[in-house]
């Protein structure tokens, strides 16, 4: 009989000392107004799960003493996850932010019975404006600066050296050397162009070659060896 009260008793001690978390979900000004099907709330992360009703309005029952996290899902919204801090029937709410310690239960509770209002969530970014100096940095629009320049400067240069007869006959006969060059084998040009012989000398003389003695001329040799 003893062991049967004594039972009873823990019993009742433990429903005196568990409390409950009412709240509601407020909705107004949100398109529809109405909480979406398959919302709730979860206490500590699975422990305690409450539907949210039709009217915004949830109930938690047989919360025991201490630190809570209650934090709703509805779908489309977000909404904060609230910390609650039970101890002798006595209840205290605060926002819960993850980057600061929890505020003592001597500071102001959030009011109770709590009202959460949930914020739509915003998938729409934002395009980033033109920016001229990062479209400088990109090679493709260098190379397409610099090749619009020279469009534009190289007739204007071209014309103002055809001004001067000096620099106009430096520049023709530089063209003919270089026609010469794709008429003729490249390094045979080359050595010409070193050894510094003008366009009039004959393409099949080499630079540093003798030239060689005709037939007659070793005749003599012959004769005079004889």
């Amino acid at each position: 009989m003893r062991l049967i009260l004594c039972i009873l008793s823990l019993i009742g001690l433990q429903l005196v000392s568990a409390a409950e978390i009412v709240g509601r979900v407020v909705l107004d000004g949100f398109p529809g107004q109405v909480v979406p099907i398959g919302s709730k709330v979860v206490l500590d992360h699975g422990s305690k799960t409450s539907l949210i009703l039709a009217d915004g309005s949830f109930v938690i029952h047989g919360v025991p003493d201490g630190e809570h996290l209650l934090q709703p899902i509805v779908p489309g919204y977000t909404l904060p996850t609230t910390l609650y801090t039970i101890a002798e029937s006595s209840i205290h709410a605060q926002p819960y932010i993850p980057s600061r310690l929890p505020l003592p239960t001597s500071t102001p509770s959030m009011p109770l019975p709590i009202a959460l209002v949930p914020h739509p969530e915003d998938y729409y970014t934002a395009p980033q404006g033109v920016n001229i100096l990062a479209m400088l940095k990109n090679p493709m629009v260098l190379m397409m600066l610099f090749s619009g320049v020279m469009m534009y400067a190289l007739p204007k240069l071209t014309a103002s050296m055809d001004l001067d007869p000096d620099m106009a006959k430096d520049m023709a006969e530089t063209r003919k050397k270089m026609q010469g060059m794709q008429n003729m084998d490249f390094m045979e040009s080359l050595s010409s162009m070193l050894a510094g012989e003008s366009a009039d000398s004959p393409k099949g003389a080499k630079a540093g070659e003798k030239p060689t003695q005709g037939p007659a001329g070793n005749g003599k040799k012959r004769n005079k060896g004889r």
